[in-house]
């Protein structure tokens, strides 16, 4: 029975010991997967807070644009006086404003793989709230592409009728209040950002 007793407690022993050693060795790699994901995640943060400034600083610029396109609806005849075109490579608008892939692949990554879980409830949250903030943002995007698109037909002297004066102006408020929300809601990326302690300094946003 001493021998039988003995090799139990080696074997327990032995066990608990190979455990323990699993578990360091699994606290051990994701620690580093998520010291990994915080060094990714920094760059894209970086990304979203400067796309976010460049978003709310060329608001009035882009409104004044959308509000000029409204003044050559409202003044022109029964024809409408075309508008000047802005070109940038192939591609061309009646405003321009900043376009950018407002992504933020990282976070989902990191969901994906189960690295996510790992870090604080607070960042959790914080990453959370601005990946959900991106997809909106994205989402505001391709409608803005869209309107500024459909605006091109002021390249030309089309004939202007109530309905057709009143579709133009109907695209360009769209347009204008969808600018003016995303500027808020860059604001509030911006505030979330630096609330987290994660904004990038004065100098790269200059």
């Amino acid at each position: 029975w001493r021998a039988f007793w003995s090799e139990i407690v080696i074997v327990v022993l032995g066990v608990v010991i190979a455990l323990a050693a699993n578990e360091a060795v699994q606290d051990w790699s994701w620690r580093n997967k998520v010291d990994d994901g915080e060094a990714r995640l920094q760059s894209e943060i970086t990304w979203t807070f400067l796309w976010a400034a460049e978003k709310y600083v060329t608001q009035p610029c882009v409104d004044a644009q959308l509000e000029a396109l409204s003044r050559n609806v409202l003044k022109s005849g029964q024809t409408l006086e075309p508008a000047s075109v802005i070109k940038s490579g192939i591609v061309s608008y009646m405003a321009r404003s900043p376009s950018r892939p407002q992504r933020f692949p990282v976070w989902d990554a990191l969901i994906g793989d189960g690295t996510a879980s790992r870090f604080t409830p607070e960042r959790q949250a914080f990453l959370g709230r601005l990946s959900d903030s991106m997809n909106q943002a994205r989402v505001s995007e391709v409608e803005n592409r869209r309107l500024l698109g459909r605006l091109l037909v002021m390249r030309d002297p089309i004939a202007l009728d109530a309905v057709v004066r009143a579709n133009l102006l109907t695209q360009i408020n769209e347009l204008r209040a969808l600018t003016t929300f995303e500027a808020l809601n860059a604001l509030q990326r911006m505030r979330l950002i630096v609330d987290a302690g994660s904004a990038p300094s004065a100098d790269i946003v200059e």
